[in-house]
């Protein structure tokens, strides 16, 4: 392995390691919430022990209590569930065919945590991306008869997004809309690379599969995203339409200076898991 490789190995491991450690700490948060019900009939110095999360958030709600209704703001922690789907293409530069978009899925597990109209909103997702392309060329010198060359790529990879949002939406609306933006980190578990040809003419065509990274296509990507929550915070259920985009070049082709880069439009719904844990538990 290159030295340079080995770095963006290490660095990729070491964000998933903190996106997941933040993630199980944050979910420890709804958790307190969901006991905290199952004692309210306890006195509160008996509620939680001394220096505990449950304690702490108990500490805040007191003080919120007593404080003008002018100086408060809500705040919340939700552990999320995401599943979806996306449209995904990686457009080529310097390539003359034609290219479509692939359709994917992305399942993963998340928090959203919300200070006034502010939200971050770290998770961790398997996502699966890819490209098709269609191209025409003649096969011989006298310009008699083409090939015509189906290509498909098929990516998947684990994603680590890290994204900010804002409601446009009062505290206590039903209905939040959020514009997000974020960055994501990406690494690459596996992927098909896979050419289908025809021809017009006698020459004798076939098909060729072969591993995507085998390619020279790089592991890791970093990325962009843009796009808008519907959140109902009551209903403890989300909708989202985004875009992301690499801003690395993934695989550089250097006899015609070809590059490519990711793209997709997702789709995805989540909801809150420990709502429903709390609802199954008749709370």
């Amino acid at each position: 392995m290159e030295p340079g490789q080995k770095l963006w190995y290490n660095i990729m491991e070491k964000i998933m390691r903190m996106t997941a450690l933040c993630i199980m700490a944050f979910s420890l948060v709804p958790y307190s919430v969901v006991k905290a019900q199952e004692q309210e009939q306890k006195p509160s110095d008996e509620k939680y022990k001394k220096g505990t999360l449950g304690y702490i958030l108990n500490s805040v709600v007191e003080e919120q209590e007593q404080t003008p209704s002018y100086e408060k703001y809500d705040s919340s922690v939700r552990l999320n569930l995401n599943y979806g789907f996306n449209f995904s293409q990686i457009p080529e530069n310097g390539f003359d065919g034609s290219n479509s978009f692939k359709f994917g899925i992305q399942l993963g597990i998340g928090v959203d945590v919300t200070v006034g109209r502010f939200h971050l909103m770290p998770s961790l997702q398997y996502i699966s991306k890819g490209n098709k392309s269609t191209d025409d060329e003649t096969w011989n010198s006298f310009g008699v008869g083409s090939v015509s060359t189906k290509r498909t790529w098929t990516l998947h990879q684990i994603e680590v997004p890290y994204r900010f949002g804002w409601s446009l939406m009062p505290q206590d609306a039903d209905f939040h809309l959020v514009p997000y933006a974020g960055v994501y980190f990406a690494f690459g578990l596996g992927g098909k690379y896979k050419a289908e040809r025809s021809n017009t003419g006698s020459s004798s065509v076939g098909d060729n599969s072969t591993d995507f990274f085998d390619l020279g296509v790089e592991r890791v990507d970093i990325g962009y995203m843009v796009g808008m929550r519907f959140d109902m915070p009551k209903n403890k259920f989300y909708f989202e339409v985004g875009f992301e985009g690499s801003i690395l070049n993934n695989y550089k082709y250097e006899a015609d200076n070809t590059t490519y880069r990711n793209m997709s439009i997702t789709f995805t719904g989540g909801f809150d898991i420990w709502s429903v844990f709390a609802k199954g538990n008749g709370k």
